[in-house]
């Protein structure tokens, strides 16, 4: 069974001298994965092993829309967790209650107009009959403009850099991919992102809209390897009943420059539902993502997310 994509870009492995199959990440439509309980992502789920070793070579700060967060800029300083876990079609991939994408980010206002922001993702893969695997991400650092407390129409801008921090373990980064592709830079290791984005909230009454748009420029560091551009998307919509946000989204991610077949292949969608309490010093979300490309519904069902920003004192 042949899980190589038509046009291999950056290749993923670990320790070549570990058994492992070739696993290229760029072009969304083109992503092979294998080996992780039992998936192997080419229309299909089965299990599947492979004797040959791999190359060695190497291979997504949301603001308002992203993940049900409508406080994209907020005015006091916040501390934040959140856990993606994603549900597998496979009755082979009986993942651990525990396994998918964690992240601890935090914002930190200074200044008029900006504020100071940090994401630290971690991803971690357990399942039965499997070897246990746990990996940190690339880490985020930037800065991001805060638009006035009392405006009706809000928008920022947000700059930063994905350092190349994230280890080189496979199956964290399969785990981030399936979890998350809309923010893949955060998992990818050898790879560092320049990171841009504009977001626009307005809030009138009881209904919110939203959108964010922004580039995410690929660097590997290893110099036998090319970069890769994309841009990131997304548009919510949420009615606000007291301090309850019920809300819905949608997110995309869109291969600039890489060939492909057809103009389809260079997406890669999805869409989102959830409710998010608006408390004065807790905000919980609980939210559901599905993605709407045959390739990633054949593997993965729905992703499951829940997210807690606290006020820091």
């Amino acid at each position: 069974m042949n899980c190589n994509s038509r046009k291999p870009s950056i290749l993923i492995s670990s320790n070549p001298n570990i058994a492992r199959p070739k696993v290229p990440l760029f072009s969304p439509r083109s992503i092979r994965l294998t080996q992780i309980g039992g998936i192997c992502h080419e229309n299909f789920v089965e299990k599947t092993h492979s004797d040959q070793p791999a190359d060695r070579a190497a291979i997504c700060f949301a603001s308002c829309p992203a993940f049900f967060a409508p406080e994209h800029a907020p005015q006091r300083s916040e501390l934040g967790v959140r856990f993606m876990r994603p549900n597998f079609s496979s009755d082979d991939a009986d993942l651990s209650l525990l396994s998918g994408v964690y992240e601890l980010n935090f914002n930190i206002p200074f200044g008029d107009q900006f504020s100071f922001i940090g994401i630290f993702p971690f991803s971690t893969f357990s399942a039965k009959d499997e070897d246990s695997e746990s990996g940190i991400g690339n880490i985020y650092l930037g800065l991001q403009t805060r638009p006035p407390a009392a405006s009706t129409n809000k928008s920022s801008l947000s700059f930063g850099v994905f350092l190349p921090t994230a280890s080189d373990e496979l199956a964290p980064v399969v785990m981030g991919l399936y979890s998350n592709y809309y923010e893949m830079q955060k998992y990818i290791f050898d790879l560092m992102t320049i990171y841009g984005n504009y977001a626009f909230c307005r809030e009138q009454s009881n209904v919110i809209f939203s959108f964010e748009v922004g580039p995410n420029i690929f660097i590997p560091t290893k110099k036998e390897r090319e970069g890769e551009l994309f841009a990131h998307y997304g548009v919510f919509g949420g009615v606000k009943l007291n301090q309850l946000i019920l809300g819905a989204e949608l997110t995309g991610l869109v291969v600039i420059s890489e060939d492909v077949d057809r103009f389809e292949d260079r997406f890669v969608h999805a869409v989102g539902f959830g409710i998010h309490w608006r408390g004065d010093n807790f905000k919980p979300t609980l939210f559901y993502q599905i993605y709407l490309d045959e390739e990633y519904k054949d593997v993965v069902d729905g992703v499951l997310g829940i997210k807690l920003n606290v006020i820091i004192p």
